[in-house]
């Protein structure tokens, strides 16, 4: 089938799903892995010149007309980057030497125009465990608390971080506290029974971090995240890793009144709009 960025603003709940619309990441990423790398990789560059255009237009307009009165394109590169970022972490997982960063490194490569350069560049590391992941997400809070400490995306990707090794019952715990203790799995169906989820609650210890990578931009935190989740719905389906990650992402490139409309009852909305 055919990949959207829609899908993805779907899966991490940035946009609601119309009538026959499935909120499903496994979909996509199900998607980028089976398609042909060929053309993940030409989609990934696409999309990137896009990007690149998009900031060269900028700065010729502003240069011109000046920025008062510039067409404001604010909207675009943080969509740009987010497909950016989504297309080269599928790359990477497939062939990291076919990577941005893989790409950025090689001698051989042809040298970038203004435009192009001033696109982020996106580190990727390989996730293949849960050391690895802890350290992902470790880098990813840092990059936050330092460059972005009002960011949205912190306590998410915190209670990801807090997540790994968890037990379902721990986790649910963790989230929903009023209502953990009257978690149940049912089983069959006439006559049926329940197993509390209590009494699978030990998991195991959160696991140590592995080396951790220094990341300096949004993009890079983004692909690192990315590539975590994917790791928890291949390896633990049932975590709540991947839907905090993906949350996290969208949230984190909003402004802050969009952010408001998100974070706030509808009647505290309502009083700020008449001025209460």
């Amino acid at each position: 089938g055919a990949a959207t960025y829609r899908m993805h603003l779907l899966a991490t709940g940035a946009a609601k799903p119309r009538d026959g619309e499935i909120a499903d990441a496994g979909v996509l990423d199900r998607i980028l892995v089976e398609c042909e790398l060929e053309d993940l990789v030409a989609a990934r560059d696409r999309v990137r010149t896009l990007g690149a255009a998009v900031r060269g237009i900028e700065k010729v307009i502003i240069a011109e007309i000046g920025y008062e009165a510039a067409l404001n394109l604010d909207r675009l590169p943080p969509i740009i980057d987010g497909m950016t970022a989504i297309l080269d972490a599928a790359v990477a997982r497939r062939d990291p030497s076919q990577a941005l960063d893989a790409v950025a490194e090689d001698g051989d490569a042809e040298p970038e125009t203004d435009a192009a350069s001033t696109a982020a560049p996106v580190r990727v590391g390989a996730i293949r465990s849960q050391a690895d992941a802890a350290a992902a997400l470790d880098a990813a809070i840092a990059y936050y608390q330092s460059y972005e400490p009002s960011s949205p995306a912190i306590p998410l990707i915190e209670q990801a971080r807090a997540s790994l090794g968890r037990s379902l019952y721990e986790v649910i715990a963790m989230l929903v506290p009023d209502h953990a203790a009257t978690a149940r799995i049912h089983v069959g169906a006439e006559p049926a029974f329940a197993v509390p989820l209590k009494a699978g609650a030990n998991g195991c210890a959160n696991p140590e971090p592995g080396p951790t990578a220094e990341i300096s931009t949004r993009a890079e935190a983004s692909a690192l995240l990315e590539q975590v989740a994917h790791f928890y719905r291949q390896s633990e389906p049932s975590s709540p890793v991947p839907l905090l990650i993906d949350r996290a992402r969208a949230l984190g490139s909003r402004d802050f009144l969009s952010l408001l409309k998100d974070l706030l009852p509808e009647a505290a909305l309502k009083t700020m709009k008449v001025g209460g």
